[in-house]
């Protein structure tokens, strides 16, 4: 694989129009390869002309495969199910509630991308009891044997040695999120002239699957970064860069309207309920969480304030209302309002933790609201200066109880003028 050019783009740069707009004007046969499935859906509804291949690494090795395939069946959730039952682990199919199911499932997958590495080394790096997860490895492949089932890794093993595709050029999109797996299997099946690596080391947020920064920097020395930020206001975009300033090791992009100044909110530190209260007085906006039991706690909580909110992995996306979920869910969308629950369980190492931050704090154009959660530990107040807080938001932190009060005297007085 020659990858020829690193393309590299702060969130709210564009890179998607840009790629799309040079596949269209430069190249005839073009191939992009994304993330998700979403991210796909995204580019073919911008592509109105029809003039790129776009597809998952997965998606794309299916069907090379398919002739391959033809007798298997996709291993689905009613399988999890029925696997979990025969080695007794407790299964939840719901994607907000952890379960030991689950958890093997996601371990798994990421040995896998990792490669395979030995299993005791594997095991102790990442404080695994060696002889259930082997007995439990050990299982899942007999299961899958005697059901004629395949996975999504599957899928990728498989295609290293029987699936070739020919493409003038392939971008891969996203290509920070890419793990060693899914970059041999972009090294092995491309027969390409030119791949285009594009993303953004400031969002390399994956590591549960295997993705590092270094990995996506470290194939081409031609690099192009993209300077103009087209979404994310002065005061907004100076706010969430302190969350990643020590791992910057290039020039980061600029808006283009210097005029356009967005609204900070840092409240108080405050409960749950309390935050709730709050994101309830606004009639649409996107929650950014760290861990899913916190969408299911929100959930409940604004209905109990006659929200109706969606869990965005179960309900879609809607611009119109409070939509919520962790922030590797929310990464890649956008909106006016976002709301930054503040609070974190089970941190990542520190600067995947910044990252993970600073990918919420980027998905706002007009307002970001920092709700930090009292008895949690609070990432995003901890990591910014107390000094830089006050100069974005030129205010003192608000509490929730104030912005409710404020909201409530605004209604009475617009009814009293009525009146």
């Amino acid at each position: 694989m020659v990858v020829k050019l690193i393309l590299i783009g702060d969130a709210g740069t564009g890179k998607t129009h840009y790629l799309l707009k040079k596949a269209q004007n430069e190249f005839d046969d073009c191939t992009f390869i994304s993330h998700t499935n979403s991210a796909v859906n995204e580019l073919k509804k911008r592509d109105r002309n029809n003039k790129v291949f776009a597809r998952t690494l997965h998606s794309l090795c299916f069907s090379l495969l398919k002739n391959k395939f033809k007798n298997a069946a996709i291993f689905s959730e009613q399988a999890k199910v029925e696997f979990c039952k025969r080695v007794n682990l407790k299964y939840d199919p719901n994607p907000y509630v952890s379960s030991p199911g689950a958890q093997f499932f996601s371990i798994r997958s990421l040995y896998i991308n990792l490669k395979r590495p030995p299993v005791d080394r594997f095991c102790n790096v990442y404080r695994i009891d060696y002889d259930l997860f082997t007995y439990l490895l050990d299982e899942y492949e007999r299961f899958k044997k005697e059901r004629n089932l395949i996975d999504f890794e599957d899928m990728l093993e498989i295609a290293l040695n029987h699936a070739q595709f020919r493409s003038e050029v392939v971008i891969i999109d996203e290509a920070q999120d890419l793990s060693p797996l899914q970059w041999e299997v972009v090294n092995s099946i491309f027969d390409a002239d030119m791949i285009i690596a594009a993303g953004d080391e400031l969002q390399s947020i994956f590591s549960f699957q295997g993705a590092t920064p270094d990995r996506f920097l470290s194939f081409s020395n031609h690099v192009k970064v993209l300077r103009k930020n087209y979404r994310i206001p002065r005061n907004l975009w100076d706010f969430s860069y302190w969350m990643i300033r020590d791992q910057l090791q290039r020039p980061r992009s600029e808006p283009v309207d210097d005029s356009k100044t967005g609204t900070i909110h840092v409240l108080a530190p405050v409960t749950f309920k309390e935050a709730a209260k709050y994101i309830s007085s606004y009639q649409s906006g996107l929650v950014a969480v760290r861990h899913n039991a916190y969408c299911l706690t929100l959930e409940r909580l604004l209905r109990k304030e006659g929200i109706q909110p969606r869990l965005i992995k179960r309900d879609g996306f809607n611009m119109n209302t409070i939509c919520i979920d962790t922030v590797h869910t929310i990464k890649g969308m956008e909106h006016e309002r976002v709301f930054v629950i503040d609070a974190v369980k089970y941190p990542s190492y520190p600067a995947e933790e910044d990252r993970i931050w600073y990918t919420a704090l980027t998905r706002a154009k007009a307002e970001i609201h920092v709700i930090p959660i009292a008895g949690e530990h609070n990432w995003v107040i901890n990591k910014i200066p107390e000094a830089q807080i006050q100069a974005c938001t030129q205010h003192q932190p608000q509490t929730c109880t104030q912005k409710v009060r404020n909201s409530l005297l605004r209604k009475i007085l617009s009814l009293l003028r009525r009146k």
